[in-house]
C-alpha cells in the first residue's frame, strides 16, 4: 500500500498515543494488522518497507470515519509481498 498523503504515524492504536513519525506521499508500506475504531474508522499496524520482519512500526488511519482512504493499493506491490512471503 502507498499513502496518498502525508500521514501522522502513532505508536500504538489509540490517537492519544505518542507520535511516532510520518508516512510520506508515495511511501510504500506492509500492512501488518487491522483494527476498527469506536467512530468506524480503519487502522493499520503497518511496518515500512523492508522492516516486515521486526513487527509493526506505528499506526496510522487507513479509512476515515467519512470514508475517504489514504491508502492505494499497488497491485504489483501486493504480488511481490504475496511472493516474498510464500517462499518464506
Amino acid at each position: 500500500m502507498s499513502a496518498v498523503k502525508a500521514l501522522q504515524a502513532r505508536a500504538e492504536f489509540e490517537l492519544t498515543s505518542a507520535k511516532a513519525g510520518e508516512i510520506a506521499p508515495g511511501a510504500s508500506v506492509y500492512l501488518l494488522s487491522v483494527r476498527q475504531t469506536s467512530d468506524l474508522a480503519w487502522r493499520v499496524g503497518f511496518a515500512s518497507e523492508g522492516e516486515e520482519e521486526g513487527g509493526i512500526k506505528a499506526w496510522v488511519t487507513a479509512i476515515t470515519k467519512d470514508g475517504l482512504e489514504n491508502f492505494k493499493v499497488s497491485v504489483s506491490a501486493a504480488l511481490q509481498q504475496a511472493a516474498a512471503a510464500a517462499a518464506q
